[in-house]
């Protein structure tokens, strides 16, 4: 399995990090590295940046932000419907329209909490 996280969805409904903290980013990655399970690997998907998309990846995940004109749903939406496996895919949102979306195209959804 596969893991796609909606991050900023997912930091907005965690009681230990708020979307006002102004390193959220690197805690969260920092939590998913220590909770993730080794052989589940993840994509951690941030909303746009300035400039082209961004990645760095690792042997556990990846970290992607977004161009500012690309949200994480856009992102997540386009990347798991090009999967070769999309049963294989689970989308981590509270986002209604992003669970829609892969449902429709074959993925999983898990909720935030």
């Amino acid at each position: 399995m596969q893991y796609w996280l909606d991050a900023y969805n997912i930091i907005g409904s965690m009681p230990t990090l708020a979307l006002s903290d102004p390193d959220k980013e690197k805690q969260f990655v920092s939590y998913i590295i220590k909770t993730s399970e080794s052989r589940q690997y993840c994509w951690i998907v941030f909303d746009g940046q300035d400039g082209d998309v961004s990645h760095e990846r690792h042997r556990t995940h990846t970290t992607v932000f977004t161009p500012e004109y690309q949200s994480a749903d856009a992102y997540i939406i386009e990347k798991t419907a090009q999967c070769r496996h999309p049963d294989a895919q689970i989308v981590v949102t509270d986002d209604r329209a992003l669970a829609r979306a892969v449902r429709r195209n074959g993925g999983h959804v898990q909720p935030c909490t």
